[in-house]
């Protein structure tokens, strides 16, 4: 019945955005918060662990050491490897969905998702572990948004990307960041713009 009654409510708050004319488009120059929170509010009502409150006292940075970088790769591969990419529409029928890919497939965002869950559970803090919204570079075919696990360390900005096994600084991708994760509460976006 409560999962019923939350599709229920994903689908209200997409009508509503609709008729309030919080979506116009769907397309890449679309600004936050209308194309990330087609995304990001349905989550908070299907995952609302997700969305909870950071605990204070967590650390906002992750000393890397040796052993850490090697679970991020771990991890990136593992999840890479597992998950099969299907788009949104073709898999839910929904221009945008969040969620973990529990049926073994997913777009972008779900194998972050999926990555910052396992990371969560092996200890390491949700604070440093933030979704990121980044614009592929110019010169891929493939030119458009595109969502990354961002992992803040002391060594700089990491990203576990579904299109790349290893773990790299987020300067060696190509990709310029448009919005990441709120470090302060994770259901915010804070525009980067491109970088």
């Amino acid at each position: 019945m409560t999962r019923l009654f939350d599709r229920f409510l994903l689908v209200l708050v997409l009508v509503l955005a609709l008729l309030f004319g919080l979506i116009s488009k769907v397309s890449a120059d679309l600004e936050p918060p209308q194309w990330m929170r087609l995304g990001a509010w349905p989550m908070c009502i299907e995952l609302p662990a997700e969305c909870r409150p950071y605990k204070s006292g967590e650390l906002f940075e992750v000393a890397l050491t040796r052993a850490k970088h090697l679970e991020l790769d771990r991890i990136n591969r593992v999840v890479n490897t597992e998950v099969q990419y299907v788009g949104d529409l073709a898999h839910y029928a929904q221009l945008e969905r969040w969620t973990y890919p529990v049926d073994g497939m997913g777009d972008c965002e779900d194998y972050a998702l999926e990555k910052r869950k396992r990371l969560i559970a092996l200890g390491w803090p949700r604070r440093a572990l933030l979704i990121a919204v980044v614009a592929e570079p110019a010169h891929t075919a493939e030119r458009g948004l595109h969502a990354v696990l961002i992992v803040r360390t002391d060594a700089g900005d990491l990203v576990l990307d579904n299109k790349r096994e290893s773990v790299m600084e987020i300067a060696w991708t190509g990709y310029g960041r448009l919005w990441t994760q709120s470090q302060w509460h994770p259901s915010e976006y804070i525009r980067e713009g491109l970088k």
